[in-house]
Order: structure tokens, then C-alpha cells, then sequence
């Protein structure tokens, strides 16, 4: 659905501005993470 996809995309887009303004490695690692996996489920929709 293309719902889905763009609700995926901005949790995508999110997450990545979540990593870039995090204090600690290991929340900006979570994040990365996050954004990544996002930006999969997006292009598998």
C-alpha cells in the first residue's frame, strides 16, 4: 500500500534525524538502525 511506504519513509527520514542529534554512540547506533530498517520496509512495499 502506498500508505505503508510513506509511513515507513517518514519513520525512515525520523530515525536518521534522530541518529544525527543523538548525545551517546550507542543511541545514534540504535537509531541508524531504526532508519535502516524503515528504509527496507519502505522499498518493499
Amino acid at each position: 500500500m502506498v500508505s505503508n511506504q510513506r509511513y515507513f519513509e517518514r519513520r525512515a527520514a525520523e530515525e536518521a534525524s534522530r541518529a544525527a542529534r543523538a548525545f551517546s554512540a550507542g543511541a545514534k547506533l540504535w537509531h541508524q538502525e531504526l532508519a535502516e530498517k524503515f528504509s527496507r520496509l519502505a522499498k518493499s512495499q
